[in-house]
């Protein structure tokens, strides 16, 4: 897993998808009316039958545990050879991951720890790459992100210990390709609420800028496209059988975009995630990243033991090194310390100010007594004549 940047991947498409909608949503907002009265092509009722029955399948999660298992193919140019004489040459890579997730709605927190089992061998017989087991994972509360970044597993005890790093909320790194998990990413448009997405075109539908805006249903499907085919188009696929839930993405007209389709199955009375699968393509220049998802296991609204957001669920142990990135100060943890005393630490400035005013009066009276001996030199008898 750690062998190529997925976060470059991640990057690129979460940028060029919110760049591409932003300016369709432009495009329909500010589009002067010049062939008449226009509005939203299709039922606008369906854009608020979609979103109602969404929203209300959300708030039926009270919380959410589960298992899920993904596989990450890669084709690109990767360096090879001894240093200095490195060639480029195409590969396929790929890797299979088992995470664990819990997530508490109420409290909005969140926790997951993902292992790499397995890194499969490449595409027609190509050689595949083999690694050790590797581990990563975090926390996220309302107090900030406590992450693990990928550490090796494999080996001896203490042969190589993960790390855990403190960081403000805005750190989290949510996506199609991040290897961090948010289970509830999978709900929605992007990082964008369906609820208020689809009533924003709801509320604005009789405007005459939305002419290039359609929504239409065949049978349990109901499509919202963005755009025209020709200078660009989002396509969003909701399935009323299925909680209304996005099932399909496709950005028309990208070059680098590829489909995103998902599927979901219902756990008592609340529809959740099945599978999902995203595919990142280059058609210019055949980079390929793909990612397939499949929830093992789904666990709704049973209680989660407060111990699932400790430290030691992401593999963090005694004395293991704790990094606060947002004050910049190290330690050692400590597992008598409860996961809600993981905040700032602050530090006891007392000794410092003590010691700082000390040093103060120290130097005032040197300076003093200094001035007080240099004054008879400067001051002396006048020579006589």
């Amino acid at each position: 897993m750690c062998c190529f940047d997925r976060t470059a991947f991640f990057l690129a498409r979460q940028c060029i998808r919110c760049v591409t909608l932003a300016f369709l949503v432009l495009i329909a907002l500010c589009l002067s009316p010049t062939t008449g009265v226009g509005q939203i092509r299709g039922d606008k009722a369906l854009l608020e039958l979609v979103a109602s029955e969404w929203r209300a399948n959300i708030a039926a999660i009270r919380t959410w545990q589960g298992k899920v298992e993904y596989t990450e193919r890669i084709h690109a140019k990767f360096s090879k050879g001894p240093k200095g004489k490195e060639k480029e040459a195409w590969e396929d890579r790929k890797t299979v991951t088992q995470l664990e997730f819990a997530y508490d709605v109420a409290a909005n927190k969140y926790v997951f720890f993902a292992t790499q089992t397995q890194q499969l061998p490449g595409k027609d017989g190509q050689r595949g790459h083999k690694s050790g087991r590797m581990g990563w994972g975090a926390i996220r509360t309302s107090k900030g992100y406590f992450r693990v970044p990928e550490w090796q597993m494999d080996g001896k005890e203490n042969r190589q210990r993960p790390s855990l790093i403190l960081q403000t909320p805005e750190a989290e790194s949510t996506g199609d390709f991040s290897p961090d998990f948010d289970p509830m990413w999978y709900f929605r448009l992007s990082s964008m609420d369906v609820y208020d997405r689809l009533m924003f075109f709801h509320k604005h539908a009789d405007l005459p800028s939305m002419q290039t805006v359609t929504v239409s249903r065949e049978r349990n499907l109901v499509t919202l496209t963005l755009g025209k085919p020709e200078t660009g188009m989002n396509k969003h696929v909701f399935d009323l059988d299925q909680g209304s839930n996005p099932v399909e993405f496709a950005n028309v007209g990208s070059p680098v975009l590829g489909p995103e389709t998902r599927s979901f199955e219902k756990v008592g009375s609340i529809w959740v995630p099945k599978t999902a699968t995203v595919i990142n393509l280059n058609a210019e220049t055949g980079r390929l990243l793909e990612r397939s998802i499949t929830w093992i296991e789904n666990v709704l609204n049973e209680p989660i033991p407060e111990e699932m957001f400790s430290p030691e669920t992401i593999g963090i142990r005694q004395r293991d090194l704790v990094q606060d990135a947002r004050v910049g100060v190290q330690y050692r943890y400590d597992a008598a310390s409860p996961p809600e005393e993981l905040d700032i630490r602050k530090t006891n400035w007392v000794p410092y100010l003590v010691a700082g005013s000390v040093f103060m009066v120290a130097g005032t009276c040197y300076l003093v007594w200094r001035i007080r001996r240099r004054k008879p030199k400067e001051f002396g008898h006048a020579p006589s004549t």
